[in-house]
């Protein structure tokens, strides 16, 4: 350990100690023995100071010695006595030189110690484990991040050289005999291992070895190396490639779906019996994107109102494409003639082909179905069912089956069951006429005989009022029992009954709907049909039941033909009523009926249309009460006529339930 002199003190001692020898060498003359002291001063007065203190003391000090020997030599000197001159100031000049050197040594050694402790912390800082080792492979650095990894200190793997203990087992022979070949043929060195981390678990690190050369000779020195953490890496890569082989299975299946899929879609696509076109519905689709954002509820109702917004959304539909049978079917020359052709001047009625697409698309729905009626190329006319699959981008695939031979068996079974409804009411008038003919006959004959003989009794001078009371009392009882032969008479005929079953009503008038769709159509009206949550279901007979309704629909599209297209307008509604009952409302948009006919409505043989009988209200009136049931009629507030059904819920579960 070097001694330690505090600057100030050696300052004071070197002041002191130059004043001496310059006082002696005033006095004796300038001694090489003595100028060899500030030699000493130099160095005490130096000390703690830089390079311009170790040069102000060594000119301070031949100043002084060049002084002195001018003083006493002022009167003349010798040659020897300028020989110790020159030999002081060599002294003073080495003793400066070596002052300086030594403080330079000194500097150097410092900046090596801080470049050295600034290389280890930057190596204990880098989160990798870094190393080194001698030509011999024998590990002479270990950087702190070996310790923090694997919890072995880095003095005992250096000493024990047991740094190679981390590695897995399975991995260490090979990591030494890939190190030993590195060293061997001097190349750079590079493989992945598994190493134990503190906590036990083993983490893949990727190591790197390369060699150190002289910069003279080209000889290996020594080797440096790094080991970097590839554990999540490594991991990641056989996740990824677990995926992608995942990836590659479900890709394989999906395209034998797609292959599959594609195949049945051209078999579909090629069948002359199935219509297939798609259409592009992108344009109505940003129109009411729009009606949306504004805060339209009611899209049908604001349509019809706003015609022109209508015709613009049915216009914004345009045909991309449509299998050969279609086009073949139609009568036209090439697809190309169908497909540039507009969609509203395909069908007979756009908006009741196009609306409910519109609808559909407006609420999010993917799935439309109804029926419609394409117009040939030859102008004539051929009735398809269709449905409608509607993808998010406006892409819509419509599928579509020619059903003339069922319209036109359909229309036959209209005309059969309205020949037959006819013969029923025809029928039943006439034995209501043959009934009330064969039981009225007697007593209308015996009140014709009691008007006869009133009469003669009257016409006499003094009549005989004891006698007209007498053929009174008999007028009025068979007038009573002319009232009881029509009210048995009907009860006869109403109390046909036939046997009782629970029916749906919204099912129920669903189907009259759809039966009656060729009416509507004609009638280029919409018949639409709401039912409420959970309405149960009632004892009935289905067919008189559905007879009832099917009159109701057609009195309300009767009533509609006075009406503008655009508000020929049929709405059924099936909900629960109060007190265990189910409610109908038929309620047409048409004039209504005029109150002194409401009075009169349900009474036999009155009619408002011409050719009526007058029959058919009163029959389902008839047929309504005997269910246990009402019917009535209002006109609505809006305008239109309102006839509405209650009947007894049945007590079984809720329809759909």
């Amino acid at each position: 350990m070097g001694l330690k002199i505090n600057p100030w003190l050696g300052a004071v001692v070197a002041g002191v100690l130059t004043v001496a020898v310059f006082v002696v060498e005033l006095r004796g003359g300038v001694d090489a023995a003595v100028t060899v002291l500030y030699a000493l001063a130099i160095i005490l007065g130096s000390i703690g100071s830089g390079p311009r203190g170790v040069l102000v003391w060594s000119a301070l000090c031949a100043l002084l010695t060049a002084g002195a020997f001018v003083w006493t030599h002022r009167h003349g000197f010798a040659v020897d006595s300028a020989l110790r001159l020159v030999f002081g100031l060599a002294a003073i000049a080495i003793t400066a030189a070596l002052v300086l050197s030594r403080n330079r040594l000194q500097d150097i050694r410092k900046q090596l110690e801080q470049s050295r402790h600034d290389q280890r912390v930057l190596a204990d800082s880098v989160p990798l484990i870094l190393w080194g080792t001698d030509t011999a492979g024998r590990c002479d650095f270990l950087n702190a991040r070996f310790e923090e990894f694997t919890g072995i200190a880095v003095e005992d793997a250096i000493r024990d050289q047991s740094w190679a203990e981390p590695i897995h087992p399975e991995d260490r022979a090979r990591m030494l005999r890939l190190w030993v070949g590195a060293r061997a043929s001097g190349n750079e060195f590079r493989a992945h291992s598994r190493v134990r981390h503190r906590d036990g678990s083993y983490h893949w690190m990727h190591s790197i070895g390369r060699p150190v050369r002289s910069q003279e000779t080209g000889a290996i020195v020594r080797w440096i190396g790094g080991l970097t953490d590839v554990d999540d890496e490594l991991k990641a890569q056989e996740r990824i490639r677990e995926l992608n082989r995942e990836l590659e299975t479900l890709v394989a299946e999906r395209s034998a779906e797609l292959r599959e899929t594609r195949w049945r879609f051209k078999s579909l696509y090629d069948d002359d019996n199935i219509f297939v076109a798609e259409q592009n519905w992108s344009e109505a689709g940003v129109i009411l994107r729009r009606l949306k954002a504004e805060g339209v509820t009611d899209l049908r109702g604001y349509l019809l109102e706003n015609q022109e917004v209508l015709q613009a959304c049915i216009a914004g539909v345009r045909t991309v494409d449509v299998n050969d049978a279609i086009w073949r079917r139609l009568g036209y020359e090439s697809k190309m003639d169908l497909v540039l052709k507009a969609p509203r001047d395909g069908v007979v009625d756009a908006v009741a082909a196009l609306l409910p697409q519109l609808e559909a698309l407006y609420e999010g729905r993917d799935y439309v179905t109804s029926t419609t009626t394409l117009v040939r190329a030859d102008g004539g006319r051929m009735p398809v069912i269709f449905a409608v699959n509607l993808q998010p981008d406006g892409t819509a695939y419509a599928t579509l089956f020619d059903i003339t031979e069922r319209e036109a068996a359909h229309e036959l079974m209209v005309a059969a069951q309205q020949e037959l409804a006819r013969a029923n009411r025809a029928a039943t008038v006439g034995a209501l006429s043959v009934s009330i003919a064969h039981e009225l006959n007697q007593p209308i004959a015996s009140m014709s005989i009691d008007i006869a003989t009133g009469l003669r009794v009257l016409s006499r001078d003094k009549p005989d009022y004891n006698m007209v009371s007498g053929i009174l009392v008999r007028l009025r009882r068979n007038a009573d029992r002319l009232a009881g032969i029509v009210q048995q008479t009907r009860d006869q005929i109403a109390n046909q009954e036939r046997s009782l079953e629970p029916v749906d009503l919204a099912a129920l008038s669903e189907e009259t709907r759809l039966l009656l769709e060729r009416e509507v159509v004609a009638r280029r009206a919409v018949v639409k049909v709401r039912a409420g949550q959970a309405v149960p279901r009632v004892m009935a007979d289905r067919v008189a039941l559905q007879q009832v309704l099917v009159n109701l629909i057609i009195n309300a599209l009767d009533a509609l033909t006075a009406v503008p297209e655009e508000h020929r307008n049929v709405d059924v509604v099936v909900e629960r009523g109060g007190d265990d009952q189910v409610r109908i409302c038929v309620a047409d948009t048409g004039p209504g009926i005029r109150q002194d006919e409401i009075e009169k409505i349900f009474q036999p043989f009155f009619t408002t249309k011409p050719g009526g009988i007058g029959m058919g209200l009163q029959i389902c009136l008839t047929t309504i009460e005997r269910l246990g049931g009402d019917l009535r009629v209002s006109n609505r507030p809006e305008g239109g006529a309102s006839f509405e059904i209650t009947l007894p819920a049945a007590a079984v579960s809720p329809a759909g339930a």
